[in-house]
């Protein structure tokens, strides 16, 4: 009978119910929405790079080589030898490696030069490769493939020819131009939605064409640097052995890092940012209870006549006071539905979306933690601000 009288009270004020449940959905909504995008920032962000034991550059800060080398952010201090390069990649217990040689750029773009290697064992977001979307990899020295963002920005395509600049100054009188070698786009890259978009790809014999003869304006030898190289293990335990004899290398001052390890530490150095916006959503919640409260309070005041005709036909004060608690809990609970299933509604459409406009890769799994226990700490707020409208509802039918 209970039900019956609750499910009908909530029809008569059907308009003032369906804005309530509405109105906590859309806070469950936001609370879970910003959960998920900040737990799918924190993956995209640490799966940037995967499959890499070890990144191998000179010696600097952690952060400052996984930056420029990963991110295309800042510039190396230092460069490596290619000899103490082929020597570290001969050693016995190296799978494969993945060297990087920067320095210069188009039209704000950096160009890195690297190897067959980086097409056949680059990884990120778990095991997703690199794929051609037209044309092939660099053969000769004079061929460039760019990445996704790179031709959608300048408009290139297969077969165009292009002038890198000597450093990452951008465009201008001043900055140097290799314009007696030009480049010919001979590949596009398919989207990643990460770093690599951004970039232009070159061989490493390229690099070493563009620059054999000039360097600050003097004749120079051919190159015989590379930047840094990712590192792959046969057998993951020995990257702990290889990191130490690198950091330990006589030849040149070298240092290795774990990138998965420094790129959390790095995640974690804004993690205010995620308790920002958790701290957001937590209050846009709080705030629809309490006009959820506000709306309880009211009603109360203008269903003194239904309480009185109710306690006439048989209903005592216990009874009053489930039915407003009951009320409350079909609202709070229709709520928490409809945000869930708003979230995996949008998710589900807005998922590649989303994640060619920010990076951020969004992976539709079962509840969390937090999930859990957001929606049981809103229903139980719910309940306890409708405790005192039921309270007052109940010593009013005992006068």
């Amino acid at each position: 009978m209970i039900r019956k009288l609750a499910w009908k009270s909530l029809l008569y004020r059907r308009w003032i119910s369906v804005l309530l449940v509405v109105s906590l959905g859309s806070s469950v909504f936001l609370a879970l929405a910003v959960e998920r995008i900040r737990w799918g920032a924190r993956e995209s962000f640490s799966e940037v790079i995967s499959q890499a034991d070890l990144l191998v550059g000179a010696r600097t800060g952690p952060i400052n080589l996984l930056l420029y080398t990963i991110f295309g952010m800042g510039n190396a201090t230092n460069t490596i030898s290619f000899e103490s390069y082929e020597k570290l990649k001969a050693h016995p217990a190296v799978d494969w490696t993945i060297p990087f040689s920067l320095g210069d750029s188009h039209r704000g773009f950096r160009v890195i030069a690297t190897t067959e290697s980086f097409y056949k064992h680059y990884r990120f977001r778990g095991d997703r490769r690199i794929e051609l979307r037209s044309g092939s990899i660099p053969a000769s020295v004079s061929d460039v493939v760019l990445g996704a963002q790179v031709a959608r920005s300048l408009g290139y395509k297969v077969g165009d020819r292009i002038i890198l600049s000597h450093g990452m100054s951008g465009e201008g009188p001043d900055v140097y131009q290799h314009e007696d070698q030009p480049f010919q786009v001979v590949g596009v890259l398919m989207p990643t939605n990460t770093p690599i978009d951004w970039s232009l790809y070159i061989t490493l014999e390229g690099m070493d064409w563009i620059h054999e003869g000039w360097q600050e304006g003097q004749t120079t030898a051919k190159t015989s640097t590379i930047t840094s190289f990712l590192v792959r293990m046969k057998n993951r335990i020995d990257s702990v052995y290889f990191q130490r004899d690198i950091n330990e290398f006589k030849a040149e001052p070298l240092m290795a890092i774990a990138p998965g390890v420094t790129l959390m530490e790095f995640w974690n150095s804004f993690r205010f940012f995620e308790k920002s916006l958790q701290i957001i959503s937590i209050f846009v919640a709080l705030i629809s209870l309490l006009g959820l409260f506000v709306v309880l309070m009211i009603s109360i005041e203008l269903r003194q006549r239904e309480m009185l005709i109710l306690r006439t036909i048989g209903l005592n004060a216990r009874k009053l006071f489930a039915l407003v608690l009951l009320e409350v809990g079909f609202l709070t609970v229709s709520g928490i539905l409809l945000g869930i299933i708003l979230m995996f509604v949008c998710f589900f459409a807005m998922q590649e979306p989303l994640e060619a406009m920010t990076g951020v890769a969004i992976t539709l799994t079962g509840p969390s933690s937090f999930d859990v226990g957001f929606v049981l700490s809103l229903l139980i707020l719910a309940l306890a601000s409708a405790i005192w409208p039921a309270w007052r509802l109940y010593r009013q039918s005992l006068l």
